[in-house]
């Protein structure tokens, strides 16, 4: 489907492109921050009482170089944002309403009762799920 150019098209056009290059920087602070706790862990010093969130300049570079670089390797290689829109919402949809609020049912139960066996099964069964509309998402 072509529609030919016109000046609100245009507008249309450079409305998204300023929306991705203002909120690209957004989200590579709790990416980096988030990648940086998860791939380098603090250790808390018993005389401590709180941890500093710096993050040293190299790893910062390391880690921003990296997210870009994957950013834009995705960017080339998947030449139309609906598949990257698909994929995004099938499985930021299965995470938000199913495994979360199992996962979080798992970690503050302690007992082995009926409700925790089914909260595993429901992670199980979604995670096969999860892989299937993956695939169906990509396929299409």
């Amino acid at each position: 489907m072509s529609f030919t150019p016109t000046l609100m098209s245009d507008i249309i056009k450079m409305g998204f492109v300023l929306s991705v290059a203002v909120s690209f920087p957004l989200a590579i602070f709790p990416c980096r921050a988030s990648l940086y706790s998860l791939l380098f862990k603090r250790v808390q010093m018993p005389h401590h009482e709180t941890l500093s969130s710096h993050i040293p300049e190299t790893r910062f570079k390391c880690l921003t170089i990296g997210i870009i670089s994957m950013s834009l390797t995705v960017g080339l290689l998947i030449p139309n944002i609906e598949l990257v829109l698909g994929l995004v919402g099938s499985t930021i949809g299965v995470l938000i309403c199913v495994m979360f609020p199992a996962v979080a049912f798992i970690s503050i139960s302690t007992k082995n009762t009926q409700e925790r066996l089914l909260a595993q099964v429901i992670i199980y069964i979604e995670i096969l799920e999860g892989i299937l509309v993956l695939f169906m998402t990509a396929c299409v």
